[in-house]
């Protein structure tokens, strides 16, 4: 256990100062946190918008309405 907990620390400290005076590495950290960021965000989006369509709130019902005036107001 105490080889296993030692790695850990080394792996991690050798990992920070890797990254640290590497900035490709640094770029390509950053890139990916970006990336994870915007996959997440997109998920969030696209529950709340399930949820909204649960609650009866779809945006699809509420461009309907807005269609049907514009067509009355042509008349």
């Amino acid at each position: 256990m105490e080889k296993f907990t030692l790695g850990i620390v080394m792996g991690a400290t050798l990992g920070a100062l890797a990254v640290a005076n590497s900035y490709k590495v640094r770029m390509l950290v950053k890139k990916g946190q970006d990336e994870a960021k915007k996959r997440i965000e997109e998920m969030i989006d696209e529950k709340l918008e399930q949820m909204d369509c649960e609650n009866g709130n779809c945006a699809s019902d509420k461009a309907e309405p807005q269609q049907k005036r514009r067509t009355k107001k042509a008349d």
